[in-house]
């Protein structure tokens, strides 16, 4: 009776790892989908402004100069 408290036990903290893992798992895919979703706007607004010649450092704005 003893051993099988013992795995009882062991598998209902197993179990809590698991979806302690599983909860922490999706909230980094979430992020991930989140970072994704940056990136992309970002390289489409970096692609906007390469494409209209926007100066896009300090350095080409205090000189007035386009590329």
């Amino acid at each position: 009776m003893a051993i099988l408290a013992l795995c009882c036990l062991a598998m209902s903290l197993m179990n809590e790892r698991y979806m302690s893992l599983k909860e922490e798992a999706l909230e980094k895919a979430e992020r991930l989908h989140e970072l994704n979703d940056a990136h992309r706007l970002l390289t489409l607004r970096l692609k906007a402004m390469e494409a209209s010649q926007v100066p896009t450092n300090f350095e080409d704005l205090k000189e007035g100069s386009t590329r």
